[in-house]
This record gives structure tokens, C-alpha cells and sequence, in this order.
């Protein structure tokens, strides 16, 4: 799954709590199954987090609960704010 978060300015992700956060719980939920990769696109203002597992349909849960539930789509846009 990928999701494209648009940001206002590329500051390091791990000092903006919630995106932390975030990441440390999908990565908790891992647990060494899967992969997690999170950085800045190169030349639009986006935050890209790919994860990658075993069961597509939990990871798919997880972007929904972190979103309210919005759609599953295996790509996604929303924003982030710092």
C-alpha cells in the first residue's frame, strides 16, 4: 500500500508527533513481517509511506483507522499537518 501525504514543508517526519507515532505503531504492528518505508518525494510537497506485509486486508484497516475509516484504496492521498 502506498499513501501520498501532502505536507506544507519537508521538516524532518519523526519531530511532528502524530507522524511518529504513526509510524511507530504500524511498525510495532509489523512485527517483522513486513516493510515500512517513509520518506519525501523528491519534487511534489509529499510525504510517501509505503507498507508492505503479509495480509494486505489488516494493513488496509490500519490506513482506515488512522483516516476515520475513509476508503481502501491501495493508493491513497490526504494530508498531513505539522
Amino acid at each position: 500500500m502506498l499513501l501520498n501525504l501532502r505536507v506544507r514543508e519537508k521538516r524532518d517526519w519523526m519531530t511532528i508527533p502524530s507522524a511518529a507515532q504513526a509510524v511507530a505503531d504500524v511498525d510495532a504492528k509489523l512485527s517483522g513481517r513486513g516493510r515500512l518505508l517513509v520518506r519525501y518525494s523528491g519534487t511534489e510537497p509529499l510525504l510517501r509511506v509505503m507498507i508492505e506485509g503479509e495480509n494486505e486486508r489488516e494493513i488496509s484497516s490500519w490506513r482506515a483507522d488512522r483516516r476515520g475509516g475513509q476508503g481502501r484504496d491501495r493508493r491513497t492521498t490526504g494530508v498531513i499537518n505539522g
